[in-house]
């Protein structure tokens, strides 16, 4: 199971985290941030921005619903209750 942890802890709790695990948050991190800057380099406008943050929306939304990955998170959220 992959797990983030709140960038309030930092990166101190990393240590005792598997190798596997520290590189796949460090491949995560990259990707996000590569994505971020083509975001930024592209120059959209207010207008062209919403309609990015739309489609990413819909399409997490189809990739939740249609992978079945909600189904952890409503037991995790039962769980919690």
């Amino acid at each position: 199971m992959k797990l983030s942890l709140p960038k309030k802890f930092g990166e101190a709790p990393l240590f005792l985290c598997p190798q596997e695990f520290v590189k796949m948050m460090e491949l995560r991190a990259g990707k996000f941030a590569e994505i971020q800057s083509k975001i930024k380099d592209a120059k959209l406008t207010n207008e062209q921005e919403k309609m990015l943050h739309v489609a990413i929306q819909g399409y997490f939304r189809e990739w939740f619903v249609a992978s079945s990955q909600y189904k952890p998170t409503t037991e995790l959220v039962k769980m919690m209750d």
